[in-house]
């Protein structure tokens, strides 16, 4: 097995290739043609990808939305942008295959949404870069919004599937 790009993989060999909330740090030409080679006739390509997070009470969403799109934006490396887009200007090889719609969502209380946001790159980045971590204002603001911080929130991110099925011929 090797890279993505190629993985060493027999020609025609696979039925289906997925890729979760990765494509983005793919070469894609190579990758396609990697898929193209190994894929049997017929075979299926499935990419996922969610976006930002969205938490379901106004007034903590833009506590979170701030800290993302504000004092970590600059953080993010420049393939975060195909993920902000959800993979649109992606141009996939193959014929469009119907994908469901999946939801992807959680009930966080306080702690465990503060733990995920200090483990995103763009915080870790930050931190190495400032010397100092963000989330703990981050945290401050959100305690003074949150309520109870045991109180489970809901929060869902958004979620698309691009599915794709390589031709019989």
């Amino acid at each position: 097995m090797g890279p993505a790009e190629s993985g060493g993989l027999p020609a025609n060999s696979i039925d289906a290739v997925t890729v979760c909330q990765a494509l983005h740090w793919l070469d894609l030409p190579r990758f396609f043609g990697e898929v193209q080679r190994v894929l049997v006739p017929g075979g299926v390509l499935v990419a996922t990808v969610y976006s930002d997070p969205v938490i379901e009470h106004p007034s903590l969403n833009r506590i979170l939305q701030h800290y993302n799109h504000a004092v970590v934006r600059s953080y993010w490396p420049s393939e975060r942008k195909l993920v902000d887009e959800s993979y649109r200007s992606i141009t996939f090889p193959f014929e469009e295959l119907p994908a469901p719609e999946l939801v992807m969502a959680r009930e966080w209380n306080l702690q465990q949404l503060v733990g995920y946001v200090r483990s995103w790159s763009a915080t870790t980045r930050y931190i190495e870069s400032q010397s100092t971590d963000p989330t703990q204002q981050f945290e401050s603001e959100l305690t003074a919004a949150w309520g109870d911080p045991l109180e489970p929130k809901h929060i869902v991110w958004p979620f698309t599937t691009k599915a794709r099925k390589k031709s019989r011929r």
